[in-house]
């Protein structure tokens, strides 16, 4: 059986309190030899004050000033002469065993350290002092490092618990929400905790994440582009041929209609502008579904303007849309498939006259740029709807009632391959489409196509 993986608290104290311990317990040991060496170097000091004493203390009838002095310092005493041989001493039976060992050893089983000083007189003064008293002074004095060391370590304990259970929260809401993205990868991005290592987490995470988006997005219009292909053929061979049939027919009626009879004229004239929507309509969608390569040429943008008003005039009368035409004369040729460029022209203005609407107006303008040619498509309508503002471009976005949301995706295509750029903006409380074509390299253009 599988051991249970330790909490990420328990993963940080354990280290903590190991590394304190080994700390602690250095501490400890230093700490009681520094003592030990520094209570023996007091003894030593004692036993160094009493040698300068006057001789006549450690005479052998001095024994009772020999007495206080024990008392006074804590320690049996004893004087040896020149010889070895014992004069006076507090202690005879330590006295008589200590010869010139560094301890000894009592009856009772009492171990005494000795301490040894030579006298002016060439006599020696020992001192024993028990093992015992010594450690117990080394133990008080080390006993506040100890205890200090000690509350150290259950802090440091404490406040690696409370961290490691503050990671551990933060680490469970990451994995919360990280699962709650598992479900719903479309909803948000990890949130970032302020820890340098988990932010980074997050971040890896959510550029994963947005890295799925968008492949995803891609793999649903790729879906999309699929199934308005098989659905263009159709358009094509059902809607294309009867189209060309009733234009045909519709254009020898206007013909034939009577000049005085306006009000014919009129109504094939529309009839004639919604042939030219709906063929529109389905170049539109051919051009998603099978992008066609360009016929590069040198074209005349003003040219293409024009026309593409001629065959919208229809429709701006019968719209009582009134269109304002600003067109630079000097503007160079552009390297462009004029079909495809009429295209987009067609589209942006018939976008225009469906928004300005009644009693509106639609202003069309076209000016000479560094390294190209600009044209601008404005109307005073009621601008772009904030639902779609930010997928305008996108493939079946629309917020009209009728047409398919493929117009501006088709013309930014058809844009983008001729090397320049369609984007949009809002002047004025105006909204006004941008299209930028470059003019360099005609011939170099034209010969490759």
């Amino acid at each position: 059986m599988r051991a249970r993986p330790l909490a990420l608290s328990t993963r940080i104290l354990l280290p903590v309190v190991a590394a304190f311990l080994a700390v602690l317990g250095g501490t400890i040991g230093l700490t009681v030899h520094l003592v030990g060496d520094a209570q023996e170097q007091a003894l030593d000091a004692q036993v160094e004050e009493l040698r300068r004493l006057p001789t006549g203390f450690f005479q052998p009838e001095s024994i009772e000033q020999l007495r206080f002095l024990r008392d006074l310092v804590g320690a049996e005493l004893a004087i040896r002469d020149s010889s070895g041989a014992v004069s006076v001493t507090t202690r005879p039976a330590l006295a008589a065993r200590a010869a010139s060992t560094d301890t000894v050893t009592e009856d009772s089983g009492e171990v005494y350290r000795v301490f040894r000083r030579s006298l002016p007189t060439g006599a020696t003064l020992e001192a024993f002092l028990p093992e015992r008293v010594i450690d117990e002074r080394k133990w008080r004095l080390a006993r506040p490092v100890i205890l200090a060391s000690a509350i150290g370590l259950v802090a440091m304990a404490i406040v690696a618990i409370l961290l490691g259970r503050a990671l551990a929260r933060s680490m469970r809401g990451l994995a919360a929400s990280a699962s709650a993205l598992a479900r719903a990868p479309e909803r948000g991005d990890l949130p970032l905790l302020g820890i340098r290592e988990m932010d980074e987490l997050a971040r890896a995470f959510n550029s994963v994440l947005r890295e799925w988006r968008t492949s995803q997005e891609k793999l649903v219009a790729a879906e999309k582009m699929a199934l308005l292909g098989r659905l263009s053929a159709v358009i094509a061979h059902e809607v294309r041929n009867p189209l060309s049939a009733i234009r045909l027919t519709t254009q020898l009626l206007l013909r034939r209609a009577p000049e005085g009879d306006a009000r014919s004229r009129d109504g094939l004239e529309r009839i004639l502008g919604e042939i030219q929507r709906l063929e529109m309509a389905v170049e539109d969608l051919l051009q998603t579904a099978k992008p066609t390569p360009l016929a590069l040429a040198p074209v005349a943008a003003n040219l293409v303007v024009e026309d593409s008003l001629r065959l919208l005039d229809a429709q701006c009368r019968h719209l009582r849309v009134e269109v304002r035409s600003h067109l630079d004369a000097g503007l160079p040729d552009v390297p462009a498939d004029a079909a495809r460029l009429k295209q987009v022209v067609l589209n942006l203005l018939l976008n225009a006259i469906q928004a300005a609407g009644p009693e509106g107006w639609v202003e069309v303008e076209t000016r000479e740029i560094a390294g190209g040619v600009r044209l601008v498509v404005r109307d005073n309508g009621k601008g772009i709807d904030a639902s779609v503002r930010d997928r305008l471009f996108e493939p079946f976005v629309t917020t009209k009632d009728s047409g398919a949301g493929l117009g501006l995706f088709v013309s930014k295509q058809i844009v983008e391959e001729h090397g320049g750029t369609l984007g949009y903006g809002v002047v004025g409380g105006k909204t006004e489409f941008i299209v930028e074509i470059p003019a360099r390299d005609v011939r170099v253009k034209v010969g490759n196509a």
